[in-house]
């Protein structure tokens, strides 16, 4: 059940289950899963082991995540994204100043050629 990103609620429900069907498990890795290692819900399940007799049977608990680690690691990468797309807007609102510019620059270029009157350049 490694890395299967459990969180309180599923291990609780585990739990019950473990006390009330499981009294032959022996072997059980929960690590990588969505909760504090400390939490009410792994003792829940370390008691129902114990049930059994088979206090021993949790493995260790050394890369469980924090509950909303994954919430803020997604809202970083949309705030990323967000951030990404106005820049990209900001380059496309830019685009068409800079044809209007050159535009500009060649039409005064043009008007500064034109002569009006019989004095011509």
């Amino acid at each position: 059940m490694q890395y299967g990103e459990l969180d309180k609620r599923s291990l609780d429900i585990l739990a019950r289950a473990i006390h009330d069907h499981l009294p032959g498990l022996t072997t059980l890795e929960l690590n990588g899963n969505m909760v504090d290692a400390e939490d009410e819900c792994i003792e829940n399940v370390r008691e129902a082991l114990k049930s059994h007799g088979h206090e021993d049977a949790l493995d260790e608990l050394d890369d469980m995540e924090e509950p909303g680690e994954d919430d803020e690691e997604q809202k970083e990468d949309e705030d990323d994204e967000e951030d990404k797309t106005e820049l990209k807007q900001e380059e496309a609102a830019q685009k068409p100043n800079a044809v209007v510019d050159k535009a500009t620059d060649a039409l005064a270029e043009l008007m500064g050629r034109v002569a009006i009157g019989g004095d011509s350049l």
